[in-house]
């Protein structure tokens, strides 16, 4: 086999280090809300803000690219075990989510199992990729105000879930692939130990 270059630890680094910034800005967040029942919203409105703000986008980094670091490696593992030429013919069209079902069934006769929570993680960590990277437009008619409120209001809860999820995906992933291929060196591309 020979040496090949590859973009996976990188992306799987950039998603952890925001993962830690995110952590950190969440942290002060909460010390914040916990000094508001001593003190006014007013004092910290600017602060809450600044910080809000950083959460999202220290959040949307470490989903966009764990899903960039998922994607890069299953692409990776074929092409070191079956060919840069077969995976770019057969297999680069696929998915992700189909490549993480069919590159590791076609290398080791074994495959991610469908009702496992990495699996699942996996489907909704792409979902939520796909969200950001292609996000659109709504329009803010009066008639759906609710509908937007409730929509947006619901994400705003989930998010910082999706985003530790995302961090989870390429854990459980790791895992699963080692599981799999018990000489694959997932640490080296996913930074897990």
């Amino acid at each position: 086999m020979s040496a090949r270059l590859s973009s996976v630890s990188t992306f799987s680094q950039i998603a952890r280090e925001h993962f830690d910034k995110f952590l950190e800005c969440e942290a002060q967040l909460n010390k914040i809300k916990i000094s508001l029942l001593n003190d006014s919203l007013d004092d910290f409105q600017g602060k809450i803000s600044v910080l809000e703000q950083a959460i999202g986008k220290h959040g949307v980094v470490v989903i966009v690219f764990a899903g960039m670091a998922l994607d890069a490696y299953i692409y990776d593992y074929a092409a070191r075990n079956l060919s840069d030429s077969f995976v770019r013919k057969y297999l680069d069209k696929l998915d992700i989510v189909s490549k993480w079902v069919i590159v590791p069934r076609l290398i080791t006769g074994q495959e991610i199992q469908r009702n496992s929570r990495g699996f699942q993680l996996l489907v909704q960590l792409v979902k939520q990729r796909n969200n950001i990277v292609h996000s659109k437009s709504i329009g803010l008619e009066a008639s759906r105000k609710e509908e937007i409120l409730e929509t947006y209001g619901d994400f705003h809860k989930k998010f910082p879930a999706v985003v530790r999820e995302a961090i989870d995906t390429l854990d459980t992933l790791a895992v699963a692939m080692k599981t799999i291929d018990p000489n694959e060196l997932t640490s080296l591309y996913f930074g897990t130990e």
